[in-house]
């Protein structure tokens, strides 16, 4: 059983060394933190305060040098590379500010490849890959290449891709940072969706008003947890349903 909890960092420490031994920095020195299944958490920090070493152990692309992490109730701190790149792949859904779509595949293509790794048949990947597309309202533009796409298109496209493996945690990293202002709103409006469904999302960002949609607010500094805070939703905030699929917009 791995309980109401999605994820638990347990004195998690991240120490980069020269080869020679000698200690260059302790990104992280003792981080405690949960994260209940279904939460929308929000991680601030300036730069430097350890926030992208949190969000590569949560996301399972790095190890801690110290500490116990717990996802879904397995402790994968002390896995192996070809372990850990088997629970980032069916437990993780990564969406980052540059995209990262393959410019040669189609939009469907795109969405498909992380089945592709898990050796799902053909049948199966699309139909999986074209539900997901429907959920963010890009089913239009399913055989479209990404240099065929809006930015916010594409960052629908790869909401779909992080979507597609059924995860258990969302990792957002600055989902709108390289968007305008109207197509960010349209974008986040979509993980407010996926929220409302019961997904647990976890959004890095340093723009407080972002982090205000969130139900939780952590700030780091210098590597360690310094607020614990409700975001604007707050913990015990309600939220409201909304409608499973997100229509499609043209631009955004």
């Amino acid at each position: 059983m791995h309980g109401d909890h999605a994820a638990q960092l347990r004195g998690i420490c991240r120490r980069y060394c020269h080869p020679d031994g000698t200690v260059m920095v302790d990104a992280l020195r003792g981080v405690d933190l949960q994260i209940p299944r279904g939460q929308y958490l929000a991680i601030m920090g300036a730069s430097g305060s350890g926030k992208s070493t949190l969000m590569n152990i949560l996301g399972c692309l790095d190890r801690p040098t110290g500490g116990q992490y717990l996802l879904d109730g397995q402790d994968v701190a002390q896995l192996s590379d070809e372990q850990l790149s088997h629970v980032r792949g069916k437990r993780i859904g990564f969406v980052f500010q540059a995209f990262n779509l393959i410019p040669e595949l189609t939009v469907l293509e795109n969405v498909e490849v992380p089945l592709f790794y898990q050796g799902l048949d053909r049948a199966e990947r699309r139909a999986r890959a074209a539900e997901k597309i429907e959920l963010v309202g890009l089913t239009a533009r399913m055989s479209h290449r990404p240099a065929e796409l809006s930015g916010g298109q594409q960052q629908r496209a790869a909401i779909a891709r992080a979507l597609v493996s059924n995860p258990s945690i969302i990792m957002a990293d600055e989902p709108t940072g390289n968007l305008d202002s109207a197509t960010g709103e349209a974008i986040l409006g979509v993980l407010d969706r996926l929220h409302a469904q019961g997904l647990t999302i976890v959004l890095v960002t340093h723009d407080d008003r972002i982090a205000e949609r969130s139900q939780r607010v952590i700030r780091l500094s210098d590597g360690l947890l310094m607020s614990d805070v409700p975001g604007g939703r707050g913990a015990s905030a309600p939220v409201h349903a909304m409608n499973a699929s997100a229509p499609a917009e043209p631009h955004a």
